[in-house]
């Protein structure tokens, strides 16, 4: 399927135009056979009714491919839809409730997907886009005891694509794109990601005592770590040999997303004092889009920003692959 073995190195230098004031349109324009490809295909797209969500869903639609929005909020979903489709009537969008929360509503979402997909023909699974996340600001758990930074940024994703994944390889070449962020550089809650026990510990169940402000931006850079480390073990483990690859990404720098809603010093920073100065959200969503079009062959399980592909952290290799793996498909009961 293409799939390339460029190794670890911190730079992959790719002949493209596209930059960090890129917009989805331009990506559009660079890549045409990864828009074909999408026309004729699925894509999944989780965190789909607000920020960069919103409009990662929107140029997917566009396309004219079956883009199907995993929403914990139906109601929002649809009034996502209804707006995608007032600017573009052609757009084949569909809404499956999918709360990130419970590992349950994630299986749950995979059945009717399937039972959905079947009953209305639609076209191959070519591209999951994991996007959602959060930063819990209070030390919360979900139903499944694990923390909710980690649960709905990490283990409901690695759930969701990996009980996919009959229908990725089915459609292959294909992929997964995981929306992690800068932050995925530090700082963490541990360093010692290659120990199951450490992860375990400092990341899906952590400790509360003496949760605020700093322990929430430990927990949220080791879940964006997660990601970064696990679009390595996808590409490494399903590229070569069937033909999905996957990479993560930065969208850019303190947009104004809902995604700090719970500090209102946060929520101020990036969505009032900020975002003059950032990327807005059709700009954010860019990044994304570039790597579901982007050649199957330059993913290579590698970190994008701007638009290209850039270095990533240090800490994701094949050690923390294997650890990261293996405890997530123990946590989700599928080991």
């Amino acid at each position: 399927p293409g799939c390339a073995n460029l190794g670890n190195s911190r730079f992959h230098n790719f002949s493209m135009p596209l930059s960090a004031w890129s917009r989805c349109a331009d990506v559009i324009a660079e890549y045409p056979a990864g828009a074909s490809e999408l026309a004729q295909s699925t894509t999944i797209v989780t965190g789909p009714t607000a920020g960069i969500g919103v409009e990662t869903a929107r140029w997917l639609a566009s396309l004219g491919g079956r883009t199907v929005l995993a929403a914990r909020n139906l109601d929002k979903a649809a009034a996502v839809a209804s707006e995608i489709r007032r600017t573009h009537p052609q757009a084949q969008i569909s809404a499956i409730q999918c709360d990130l929360v419970s590992l349950a509503s994630v299986s749950q979402f995979v059945d009717d997907f399937r039972k959905q997909s079947a009953a209305e023909g639609w076209p191959p699974l070519k591209c999951i886009v994991l996007n959602a996340g959060v930063i819990t600001m209070t030390h919360r758990l979900t139903e499944d005891g694990f923390e909710e930074t980690f649960a709905v940024s990490h283990l409901a994703h690695w759930l969701l694509a990996t009980l996919l994944l009959p229908e990725l390889k089915a459609a292959a070449p294909s992929r997964v794109v995981l929306v992690s962020s800068g932050s995925h550089l530090g700082p963490h809650a541990t360093r010692r990601v290659a120990s199951i026990d450490a992860l375990r510990a400092h990341v899906a169940q952590p400790d509360g005592r003496g949760w605020g402000l700093r322990r929430a931006i430990l927990a949220y850079g080791s879940a964006k770590l997660c990601n970064a480390t696990m679009a390595h073990a996808i590409d490494a483990k399903f590229c070569a040999s069937d033909g999905v690859a996957a990479c993560s990404l930065h969208p850019g720098t303190m947009m104004a997303t809902t995604i700090g809603r719970e500090s209102r010093l946060v929520d101020f920073l990036m969505r009032s004092l900020l975002a003059p100065f950032t990327k807005d959200m059709d700009q954010g969503s860019s990044t994304t889009l570039a790597c579901c079009l982007a050649p199957h062959a330059s993913l290579g399980g590698r970190f994008f920003a701007d638009c290209k592909p850039t270095f990533r952290s240090k800490l994701v290799d094949d050690d923390a692959a294997e650890a990261l793996w293996a405890l997530s498909a123990e946590l989700c009961g599928r080991t």
